[in-house]
């Protein structure tokens, strides 16, 4: 048998059992390796308070288990009959992010007396009763006053001819919270382990204790920890370090471990002078291939910080989960101790998931916010739904029809609210939503995880939340029985009620999202509908999106490892060149945009917005132009900007006392025009540089006299046209630049038939 069939038996008979996990010491009193001396009688109790030689006290775990008090005792259950009472408050989805409502429990017991047999090693040598004195609880709570994250469990099945099976039992895990003893009864409070990670339990990075030993001027490139031995104690051989206001790269000294070696101003601090004992706080850096994903931050801050047990971390399904709705990377370093709590918070903001404790699988689930499944068979209100339990009300405050996404830290020493901290911001704005109820609902986030060259990140969480919660979602409650109590929490269920209508009466199956669960007689839930508003421009429409920022001479694939994990055959990317962006490259003649390697199978394209720039270098004053576009791998193409190959810059114009420098070439960064040098009383124009487009207008020089020479540069080409060579009365002339090319295929496919007469200005080579 097993408690699934059990609970669908009629005249089942339920029981509770409550288990609790003390710290308790292996050691025997006065034997090695425990030195304590004192006389017979006065032993410890093996708790860690009473030891008395803590330097060797080795801790195990002693159980204590409880249940309900009944006649006859249950057959084959070793367990104290003082289980009064029990009241589980179930875990609740924060649909809006972050950890929610914690699930917990309430205990209460019937105090007792106590033989102290099986507790006290040393009972029969006390000077007294132990039965005569106290009580089990006053005890248990004096002996153990850190009781405080000791696990709990509560143990629910039932007794099949009134022995005990733990087949049919389920099991679900607390930590203990608190515990109250009065007036022979004792209450015991616990919550779900990520309790663990609750607001100002836990903090990371550490605090460190290391101060630096003399000042430390702008230029240093290295400090001294004290006190001796604390950089082996508590640093890295390698990372960040703040002091105040400034980050720092170091590495510990091979030689000297407390000698850190260092780069100054890093994640865009500036280098200021540091006074002789200030403390060197170690950073906790998440970014790049394997520090970057989500999955690996969020189970470093639970482990390593909260101290949650892995044993609770669903490691395969986060990855999962996250890989398909969550992939791209966050970039973000913490450089003083805070609160987890509110990482975790920040995180599940900037990409969009919740956590919640599964009291079934017993285990902390991560779901992304993503769009809605389809419709599956409805929980009928006659087949299914218990009478009269269904209640229904509006959450006007979930609605949200305007985001601003903060991102880009200039400096994250500073306050995330300060709005001033940030180099980019994405707006979303739902005009429908505003128009159909008459309001605007506005979200900010300020986001640490999001880099400033992770737009697509921002449009992401932007369009996520808006369509979530574009409409005024309905909350439901409502009771199913045992036999359809499959339904838990975190499920996306299709309800049919009437009391969920559409325009003309009729019940109309809708999607809810299952915020809570709880067993009791029947089985109670409350749930969210799953609103999911239209796709707007602009917004995230699925797959790996990347915007290429403002900048020369990139790489797609280096771009994509910044971001996402590595890609594999399956990846499919879409980069985008957005409105007012410009992608160029320097001179001489470099590339502005390579494509670079993928694997085998992967998708890459590459979309141009109407007012993009992809344009190869201008040339200076004589020299090429640069090339556009070059293909490492194939690529789909769909271009509504403008691709132009650089033009070349113009040649010179010169005699032995004047020069008419050649213009610069258009393109990015723009050609640079050549020197103009005006004789003793001649006069004329300077050369220009080239823009965007157009090259650079070319110097003229007029050289003084009755019948004054005439002489002139070469103009700048325009993109994708060569410079002109100079012209006039001069003794020498330079040479011209030529055009660079708009895209080199180099033997690889181009796929532009989205927009077969896209604005390609220049040569297209094989």
């Amino acid at each position: 048998m097993s408690y699934d069939n059990e609970k669908l038996e009629f005249g089942k008979e339920h029981i509770n059992i409550v288990e609790i996990d003390l710290e308790y010491c292996e050691n025997d009193y006065g034997i090695a390796p425990c030195t304590a001396t004192g006389a017979a009688g006065t032993e410890c109790f093996n708790t860690f308070s009473n030891c008395q030689d803590l330097p060797n006290f080795v801790p195990e775990i002693k159980t204590y288990r409880f249940c309900e008090g009944r006649s006859p005792h249950p057959i084959g259950l070793q367990a104290i009959p003082s289980l009064t009472g029990i009241n589980i408050s179930p875990a609740k989805i924060a649909l809006s992010g972050g950890l929610g409502t914690r699930a917990s429990v309430s205990l209460s017991f019937n105090d007792h007396p106590f033989s102290d047999i099986g507790v006290d090693k040393y009972v029969s040598g006390r000077s007294y009763i132990a039965s005569e004195r106290g009580s089990f609880w006053t005890k248990l709570r004096a002996r153990n006053p850190n009781y405080q994250n000791g696990a709990v469990r509560v143990l629910s099945g039932y007794l099949i001819n009134g022995k005990y099976d733990p087949a049919n039992f389920i099991t679900r895990n607390y930590v203990l919270n608190s515990m109250d003893v009065s007036g022979g009864r004792a209450r015991i409070v616990a919550k779900d382990p990520l309790k663990l990670a609750s607001s100002n339990k836990a903090l990371a990075p550490k605090a460190n204790t290391g101060v630096i030993e003399t000042s430390l001027s702008v230029g240093a490139g290295h400090l001294i920890l004290l006190p001796a031995g604390i950089g082996a104690a508590e640093y890295a051989t390698a990372g960040f370090i703040s002091l105040r206001n400034e980050v720092l790269a170091f590495t510990r000294n091979g030689t000297n471990p407390d000698r850190l070696d260092l780069t100054r101003a890093q994640k865009n601090t500036v280098a200021t002078t540091h006074e002789a004992g200030e403390t060197v706080q170690q950073c906790l850096d998440y970014s790049g291939q394997t520090r970057g994903k989500l999955d690996f931050i969020i189970n470093d801050l639970l482990t390593n910080f909260a101290f949650v047990d892995p044993a609770f971390i669903n490691t395969n399904e986060w990855a999962a989960e996250i890989g398909e709705f969550l992939s791209g990377l966050a970039d973000g370093i913490v450089t003083k101790p805070f609160d987890v709590f509110k990482l975790l918070q920040e995180l599940s903001e900037s990409f969009p998931h919740y956590l919640w404790w599964n009291e079934k699988t017993q285990k902390i689930e991560l779901t992304a916010l993503k769009p809605p499944p389809p419709l599956n068979a409805p929980l009928d209100m006659d087949k299914n739904i218990v009478a009269g339990s269904f209640t229904t009300k509006d959450r006007p405050d979930m609605r949200t029809s305007t985001i601003f996404v903060n991102f880009g830290m200039f400096d994250q020493t500073k306050k995330l609210n300060d709005i001033h901290n940030y180099r980019q911001s994405y707006t979303r704005v739902d005009a429908h939503s505003i128009a159909t109820y008459g309001s605007s609902e506005v979200r900010v986030v300020n986001s640490r995880w999001i880099n400033d060259n992770n737009k697509a990140q921002a449009v992401v969480l932007a369009t996520l939340y808006g369509r979530r919660f574009s409409d005024i979602p309905r909350e439901i409650s409502f009771d199913l029985e045992a036999k359809d109590s499959n339904v838990w929490i975190g499920q996306t269920k299709a309800i049919n009620h009437f009391d969920i209508a559409d325009e003309t009466g009729s019940p109309k199956d809708t999607n809810f999202q299952i915020m809570t669960a709880k067993e009791s007689d029947n089985y109670k839930y409350t749930a969210l509908e799953y609103t999911y508003g239209p796709l707007q421009a602009g917004d995230f429409a699925g797959g790996n999106l990347i915007y290429i920022p403002n900048g020369n001479n990139q790489n797609m694939r280096d771009i994509f490892n910044g971001l996402f994990p590595a890609p594999d055959a399956t990846t499919e990317v879409l980069f985008v060149i957005d409105n007012g962006v410009v992608v160029g490259g320097t001179t001489p003649a470099g590339i502005s945009l390579d494509t670079g390697s993928w694997p085998a199978g992967a998708v890459v394209k590459l979309a141009i917005e109407p007012d993009g720039y992809l344009l190869g270098s201008g040339g200076d004053e004589g020299s090429d132009g640069g090339l556009a576009l070059l293909l490492s791998y194939d690529l789909v193409l769909n271009n509504s900007g403008v691709i132009g190959g650089g033009g070349g810059g113009g040649g010179f114009a010169s005699t032995s006392t004047g020069r008419a420098g050649g213009g610069g070439g258009a393109g990015f960064d723009y050609g640079v025009a050549g020197p103009t040098v005006f004789p003793p009383g001649g006069f004329g124009d300077v050369a220009q540089n080239g823009t965007l487009e157009l090259g650079g207008r070319q110097g003229a020089v007029f050289e003084g006299g009755l019948e004054p020479d005439f002489y002139e540069g070469g103009f700048g080409g325009n993109l994708a046209q060569d410079g002109t060579v100079g012209a006039g009365q001069a003794t020498s002339f330079g040479p011209r630049g030529l055009a660079g090319p708009a895209i080199s295929k180099a033997g690889f496919t181009l796929d532009d038939s989205a927009i077969p007469n896209s604005d390609i200005r220049g040569v297209i080579i094989p």
